[in-house]
């Protein structure tokens, strides 16, 4: 019997739920990251933020161009920036 749509959806929820509250409870600095495997970058970071503002947590989801396909998700904001020495 093949996996309805619905039915991937709702264990992609689960595993979302399970990652961001391992997120918000871990170190300030880790950073965990998520593979997509067939979804969209938008599509997957916007269930991604409906999530964490479901839970409530102190959440940040990201992309980088040095990894393509995956969300990265940690406690900080994270920043592509490079910061120029003094």
């Amino acid at each position: 019997m093949a996996t309805s749509r619905r039915d991937r959806d709702v264990i992609s929820t689960e595993e979302l739920k399970l990652l961001i509250r391992e997120v918000s409870v871990g170190p300030e600095s880790q950073v965990i990251p998520w593979e997509l495997g067939d979804q969209k970058v938008a599509t997957a970071r916007l269930a991604a933020n409906k999530v964490i503002k479901l839970l409530g947590v102190p959440v940040y989801v990201a992309t980088h161009r040095a990894h393509p396909g995956v969300l990265l998700f940690s406690r900080q904001p994270i920043s592509a920036r490079r910061h120029k020495s003094a």
